[in-house]
């Protein structure tokens, strides 16, 4: 779960950031940690995700797609969500941007 929620949270700000690309590395990433610490469940289902996230065009549906990783996780990843992201949806994301860069 822990490895789950910090991939997702990442992803999260990445997407929201507008940097696809780092996301997609990041999927990469977390997909060789899984495979390396033997955990081809895990590996299968970031390939899958990001072989969809990487088809998405829309930054919302991509956003949905990484909520369902974090969803997977239970309870815990939807609170986490409903505190950290669902309550941002309105924010001026121009200003994260500047903040990043």
């Amino acid at each position: 779960k822990k490895t789950t929620t910090e991939f997702a949270t990442q992803a999260f700000g990445l997407n929201r950031a507008g940097k696809t690309d780092q996301v997609l590395s990041l999927f990469d990433t977390y997909i060789k940690a899984a495979t390396e610490s033997g955990r081809p469940d895990m590996a299968k289902a970031l390939t899958d995700s990001k072989s969809t996230f990487s088809v998405i065009e829309d930054p919302a549906a991509r956003e949905a797609l990484i909520g369902s990783v974090l969803a997977s996780t239970g309870k815990e990843g939807l609170d986490l969500y409903d505190k950290v992201w669902a309550s941002n949806l309105d924010l001026d994301t121009t200003v994260i941007k500047n903040i990043v860069a």
